[in-house]
């Protein structure tokens, strides 16, 4: 049996129930050419990144299911684009182990997208704290509302006119630029 995955994009000029049944009417049509072990996801309404027939917003759907017989995967998407309502369907195969693994190399795990830009952080020497501990949130709020009692609305706020001295950086050439990102490049071709 063979896995595969259909993305169902419908209008987001449709209101909810029928969004509902044309997503249940797409899966009858799953079911009547063979396909099994159906599961459905909703993904909610979002902004398309083009407009299709002159619609900007879709609703996603991601539906999973396995057949024994590859063939009537093109029947199934001849079928599903006579559907009036249904602005994109396709389907591929899908292979949850393929998928774990390119999540995992692209930093995606429970943690979401705070371990992705962690990551990314890291590996550009920047600042990899992602949450404050128990001990600096109080700490934080009560210098927070120190400052909100000072600066009331009948007493203003001096601003001081003295700038700081302004460092000067050097400038960076163009060709190490260059050879920071040929660097950066390289290594993530290693890792591929």
């Amino acid at each position: 049996m063979k896995q595969y995955e259909l993305l169902l994009v419908l209008p987001g000029t449709m209101d909810e129930t029928t969004v509902s049944t044309m997503a249940g009417e797409v899966k009858a049509v799953v079911e009547k050419h063979g396909g099994e072990q159906i599961t459905m996801q909703d993904r909610g309404k979002s902004r398309l990144a083009y407009p299709i027939q002159h619609i900007r917003y879709g609703y996603f759907h991601i539906i999973h299911f396995t057949t024994e017989n590859g063939a009537v995967i093109p029947e199934i998407q001849k079928e599903l684009s006579l559907l009036r309502d249904v602005l994109r369907a396709v389907i591929t195969t899908f292979d949850p182990k393929m998928r774990a693994e390119t999540q995992k190399k692209l930093g995606r795990t429970q943690v979401g997208p705070l371990k992705t830009l962690s990551s990314v952080f890291e590996r550009f020497g920047g600042d990899t704290k992602t949450s404050e501990s128990e001990e600096e949130k109080p700490v934080r709020k009560e210098k927070e509302e120190v400052s909100e009692e000072k600066s009331t609305p009948e007493e203003p706020v001096a601003i001081p006119e003295e700038k700081a001295p302004v460092e000067e950086v050097e400038p960076i050439a163009m060709e190490d630029i260059d050879k920071k990102l040929d660097q950066l490049l390289e290594d993530d071709l290693k890792q591929v």
